[in-house]
């Protein structure tokens, strides 16, 4: 109900007909395909697991992530978003992106792990490393958001805003001076800590909303749902690796013991 409820808000906003079936559908329906696929893959890995377990040859978490790792979901969440964009709001110059929080020695820092853009191009900033709390005092907007910790959906709704807060990288000086609308959804764990934010941009006028509250119940209505099913995928990664430290110990474990008892029912020689 809440996607759906959602949608309509998108529509209205974007001035189409409540009753476009088409536009309605074919939204609802991308939500569900990446739920699926998230379902399809985790009862395919469990049955490997299961396989590697029974014969004491597990598949590497390398290998798993592959599969239904949270990276993996970001892009099938990029280009779910991007098309419902492009495709129902008309909107092709569009691009979607997510940034997570990693830990280095002694500071932390984001990096985008997931895109869809215009033409699939590469961003310039893909995995780039951006230092939060630094003392540089020209920090790009997503780092900021990053460094206030707030779950808050933050919207620009026009390119004053955008000129105002972003912080131009001249390596895609003509893509970003040509951004008319942002919204960027934060993620923040059961800790208190963002791990990750979501974006979507737009490089035409009021595609996305007329105003800063379109814009907030365009993000709380529709991309929140997408930011929530990335957290469960997030989530799940996290338990997948202490599966995998246990695992890795209990088939140890299991080795040492054969070899023990291999060892105990061989002859002494004499």
């Amino acid at each position: 109900m809440l996607l759906e409820f959602g949608i309509i808000l998108a529509i209205s906003h974007n001035n189409k007909k409540v009753n476009d079936i088409k536009w309605f559908q074919n939204a609802l329906n991308s939500h569900g395909t990446v739920n699926a696929f998230i379902a399809n893959t985790a009862y395919s890995l469990s049955n490997r697991l299961i396989e590697s377990k029974r014969d004491k040859s597990i598949i590497s978490l390398k290998i798993a992530r592959d599969i239904i790792g949270f990276q993996r979901i970001a892009f099938n969440v990029c280009d779910d978003i991007h098309s419902i964009i492009s495709n129902q709001f008309g909107c092709t110059k569009c691009q979607v992106t997510v940034l997570q929080l990693f830990s280095g020695q002694n500071y932390e820092f984001t990096q985008m792990i997931a895109y869809k853009t215009y033409q699939s191009r590469i961003p310039s900033s893909y995995k780039e490393k951006y230092i939060l709390h630094s003392q540089n005092n020209n920090k790009p907007y997503h780092v900021k958001i990053f460094e206030s910790n707030s779950s808050d959906i933050k919207t620009l709704v026009n390119k004053a805003e955008v000129k105002a807060n972003f912080v131009i990288d001249s390596r895609s000086k003509k893509r970003q001076e040509e951004i008319c609308q942002y919204v960027g959804v934060p993620t923040i764990d059961s800790e208190g800590r963002m791990v990750f934010l979501l974006q979507v941009d737009v490089s035409e006028d009021y595609i996305l909303g007329k105003d800063t509250n379109a814009l907030t119940e365009l993000g709380y209505n529709v991309f929140l749902p997408y930011a929530q099913l990335l957290y469960a995928t997030y989530e799940q990664e996290r338990v997948l690796e202490t599966f995998y430290r246990i695992l890795h110990n209990d088939i140890a474990v299991d080795i040492i013991a054969q070899e023990s008892e291999k060892s105990e029912g061989e002859p002494d020689g004499e």
